[in-house]
């Protein structure tokens, strides 16, 4: 579980306290990578730490809301934030997200991020935090997707698995981009 307790109080220790608070809510949205170079194994891996992390906080309408979609040359399956408001069934839901392979696009990935996760009619919530972690282990032209996000107030988080990674464009800065050895590195295996 290294990412869950080593990861990420790093990744909120950039986050100014003001954003921070034990109380406020957060949107947490996941872009899952499941292009042909992931596989299978480290898709499943991946949908794991989501779930660790899912255990991690207070799921609910006044805490954290969890929205999770895969990703490779098109949008895979998933979930929004409207879908589940406790532990076990966004943890089911996410276990029926189906590996599907493919090139990698990570442009169509975040623009379905702004124009679909982190919209009111899928239950952003106005007031919460905006957060959302972006998972590859690949490289994909991009323009500038980020700080269109950024324009709705999403902090973007780019986790980058192996060597040949491009996360440049997709951090909402670059101490919000961290790289693990492999997938399995992720969960603590």
């Amino acid at each position: 579980m290294v990412i869950v307790s080593v990861l990420l109080p790093l990744l909120l220790s950039d986050i100014q306290a003001a954003e921070v608070c034990s109380n406020q809510p957060a949107d947490i949205g996941f872009l899952i990578d499941e292009s042909g170079s992931v596989g299978l194994t480290n898709f499943n891996i991946n949908l794991d730490f989501v779930k660790k992390f899912v255990d991690d906080f207070d799921i609910g309408n006044s805490s954290v809301k969890i929205s999770v979609f895969a990703f490779h040359q098109l949008i895979g399956n998933g979930i929004y934030f409207s879908c589940c408001n406790d532990k076990a069934s966004i943890k089911s839901k996410i276990d029926n997200i189906n590996f599907n392979s493919g090139g990698e696009n990570f442009e169509i990935a975040l623009n379905f991020a702004r124009n679909n996760m982190f919209q009111t009619n899928n239950e952003t919530r106005d007031f919460s935090l905006k957060i959302l972690m972006f998972f590859t282990d690949g490289r994909s032209s991009i323009q500038d997707n980020t700080s269109l996000l950024q324009q709705l107030g999403v902090i973007v988080f780019a986790v980058g698995v192996g060597n040949n990674v491009q996360l440049n464009k997709i951090a909402s800065n670059e101490s919000y981009v961290f790289m693990m050895p492999s997938y399995s590195d992720l969960v603590g295996q």
